[in-house]
This record gives C-alpha cells, sequence and structure tokens, in this order.
C-alpha cells in the first residue's frame, strides 16, 4: 500500500490515497520550505516540503508532503529571463531616443558654427546655447539612470521645503504652460528636512512634467507641504519607519491612473507612452531618490480623477542651511603654471585641456596612469596633477596620485 523511492540516499514512503484524514483532526502549526533533492537518476529536483502537525486519533503527528516544483520553478525563471529582455528593450529605445535627439542638436550646432555662423555673433551665440542645453539634458538623463538604481552622489542638506517650492513656482509655471495653474499650499510650523537640494528639485520638476503630460487639456498641480509623525500604523503608512517626517503632496486633475498602472508606477523602464517616447524612468528615478534619502513614496490615482504623488522626506535636527551668497568677480587665471592632465576620454581631454590653456596654464595632456608616471620619469615638472578618478589602463587616478607623490 506504500510507493517507495530512493530520494538522496533515504527512502520514504507515500501513503495510498484512499486514506482519509478524519474530520477530528486539527492543524496547529504549517511549515513550508523549499528543499533540493537528488533524482534516483541523478537529476536535480526542486521541491517544496508542507510538514504540519496535527492532532490524529488523540496524538500529535506530523502529516508532510513534498511536492516536485521543479517545473514550475523553470518558467519562473523564464518569465523573469522574458520580463528582463523587455525592460531593457523598453530602456534601449527610448534612451536611444532621447540621445538621439541630444546628439543631433550637438552635431548639428556643431556644422553651424563650423559654417554660417562664422561672423554671425548672434547665430553663434544661439548655437552655443542649444549645445550646452542638449549636453545638460543628457547629463539630467544620465541622472535619473543614475538615482532610480540608487547609485547617484547625494548631497543632503537640511533645507526648507516650503522655501525651495515657493522657488521654483516660476520655472515650473513656464515649463507647464499657460494651461495649467501651478498653486501651493504650506502648513504652519513647517518642519525642516534633510535631502539633496538639487535632486529634490529635480524631483519636484519631473512630477510637474508626468501631471502635465497627464493634462494634455490644461488643469490644475497643487503642491503642498506639511509634517507628518508616523507610528506605523494607518493605510498606506505602514511601510513606513516610524519617526518626523517632511511630507511633500504633488495632486492634479489629470486622466489618472488604473490600478494596474499604479501597481507598476514606480518600476524602472515602466511606461504607457509609446517606443520613443518616454525611458520609464521618470517615477523610478523619483523612488529611488526618496529611498536613498531615507523616505518614502507613494502614489494615490483614479482613472478620471487625478493622481497624487506622497513623498516622505526625514525631518532635519539641525536648522536648514542658508544659500552661499559669496560671488566671485573675477576667475582666477594662470600664469604659465604647468598642469599635468589624466583622462582617458580623448574628447573630455581635449576640451578640458583647451579651457585650461585659455586661463593661462600650460597643460600636458595624457591618456592614462602609465603615461603620467612615464612623463614624470623622464622628468617632466609639474605644478599640479589633475586627474579622472576612474582611468584605463589599469591604474586608477587615485594610485596614480599616490605613486606621483613617491616620486
Amino acid at each position: 500500500a506504500t510507493v517507495g523511492s530512493r530520494v538522496g540516499g533515504v527512502y520514504w514512503a507515500q501513503e495510498e490515497r484512499d486514506k482519509k484524514i478524519p474530520k477530528r483532526a486539527t492543524v496547529q502549526q504549517v511549515a513550508n520550505v523549499p528543499l533540493a533533492m537528488r533524482h534516483v537518476d541523478g537529476r536535480r529536483v526542486d521541491t517544496e516540503v508542507t510538514s504540519r502537525i496535527i492532532t490524529y486519533n488523540g496524538e500529535r503527528v506530523i502529516l508532510g508532503s513534498i511536492v516536485d516544483v521543479t517545473q514550475r520553478r523553470a518558467l519562473e525563471t523564464e518569465l523573469q529571463q522574458a520580463q528582463k529582455m523587455q525592460a531593457v528593450g523598453q530602456l534601449t529605445g527610448g534612451i536611444a531616443h532621447d540621445f538621439n535627439n541630444l546628439l543631433a542638436a550637438i552635431i548639428g550646432s556643431a556644422d553651424m558654427l563650423q559654417g554660417p555662423a562664422k561672423g554671425n555673433e548672434a547665430m553663434y551665440d544661439q548655437l552655443v546655447d542649444t549645445i550646452a542645453l542638449a549636453a545638460e539634458r543628457g547629463a539630467d538623463l544620465t541622472r535619473q539612470l543614475l538615482a532610480f538604481s540608487r547609485k547617484q552622489s547625494l548631497k543632503p542638506a537640511s533645507i526648507e521645503l516650503d522655501t525651495l517650492v515657493d522657488g521654483m513656482v516660476g520655472l515650473l509655471s513656464r515649463t507647464l504652460g499657460a494651461d495649467i495653474a501651478v498653486e501651493t499650499e504650506h502648513s504652519a510650523g513647517q518642519w525642516s528636512c534633510v535631502a539633496d537640494p538639487s535632486q529634490l528639485q529635480n524631483v519636484i520638476l519631473n512630477l510637474a512634467i508626468n501631471a502635465r503630460d497627464a493634462m494634455p487639456g490644461g488643469g490644475r498641480l497643487t503642491i503642498s507641504t506639511d509634517n507628518a509623525r508616523l507610528d506605523g500604523r494607518g493605510s498606506g503608512e505602514n511601510k513606513i519607519a516610524p519617526g518626523d517626517y517632511v511630507r511633500l503632496t504633488v495632486p492634479d486633475t489629470g486622466t489618472g491612473m488604473p490600478p494596474d498602472v499604479v501597481e507598476r508606477a514606480f518600476e524602472p523602464f515602466f511606461t504607457t507612452k509609446d517606443v520613443g517616447k518616454g525611458t520609464g524612468l521618470g517615477l523610478s528615478m523619483v523612488y529611488g531618490f526618496v529611498k536613498q534619502s531615507g523616505g518614502h513614496a507613494m502614489i494615490d490615482s483614479e482613472l478620471g480623477q487625478g493622481t497624487s504623488i506622497t513623498i516622505y522626506l526625514p525631518r532635519a535636527t539641525a536648522p536648514a542651511e542658508t544659500a552661499d551668497t559669496t560671488t566671485v568677480e573675477a576667475v582666477p587665471e594662470g600664469g604659465g603654471e604647468m598642469i599635468m592632465l589624466i583622462e582617458d576620454d580623448a574628447n573630455v581631454r581635449t576640451s578640458t585641456a583647451t579651457m585650461l590653456s585659455s586661463l593661462g596654464y600650460r597643460v600636458h595632456a595624457v591618456a592614462d596612469g602609465p603615461a603620467a608616471l612615464a612623463a614624470l620619469a623622464r622628468g617632466q615638472r609639474v605644478d599640479l596633477l589633475l586627474s579622472n578618478l576612474v582611468l584605463s589602463g589599469g591604474m586608477n587616478g587615485a594610485e596614480v596620485g599616490r605613486r606621483a607623490q613617491e616620486r
């Protein structure tokens, strides 16, 4: 009445199926444990072992079962790989489209600078501004990639969130257009919070642009700030560690999102826009920045009723820092000092060397650490060693600096 099978060198038996547990059996504890086994033919078998302590005819016994989940695990792995490839495809399409636009502006403007813009001061200035703006947008895109991966370099400070928001109203109004009203609301006795001010500005701007896209016919965007003392209880707030937070809420009157979109809105590369019209990094960048700052973000949205993004940032224990108003009257220029520049990217090396030369310095530019040390070994005298930290050639900038100091 039993079926024997040798698993991992141990014989186990399964009772025949027609023996039913009587209704008076009582389950007291359940344990479900994944366990890898080896079949008698040598195959690896993924199983889930479920054991229950039950009362059976007045005695406490263990009822155990083993389920072969090998095929299910294989299908789950295939699904994860497919989702990963889909995410890579979305990333490639969105990022490639954005960078192509940026490069088109830069290359086109550079061509014009070499031709028609010569002698035309107004055109020259406009083209230079176009190149600078495109480069800044490219840098912003890179920061978004670093933000959602939570690997960006942050400079947290104690800031007054209401003051920061008020200072952005003009920029937001110009960015969103005349058909979208921007309103602010602040509570009395606002606490200071801890965050990177420039990155927080990017977050607010990103949320505003998302809201604009959800209000094609115009609408209202409200940015409110208040204090929040959380104890870990309450709807939606139980995922946040207890403590004092400064809360930023950004509701709009847009189209809203269905529940399935809300659930995935913070996922990297997820977007409901057409390929090439969105990278899916916006909200994931927001989420990554907030989590890296020790806070929390959540979405409340209903189709046709608009969307509200809520961000919790840790309360600061120190007074808010004031902006440095010191102005530099003139850029200090060199007097022929020699700078050794170490940079492995040829374009960056050329532009940096040109900039330093224009400031009155002599420049000896090399591509990597070994080339720099070889020049020093030949007797090259330098007043300053300026190096990228990450270098090709087997040495990083810090190591080159130490080796140079040893000489």
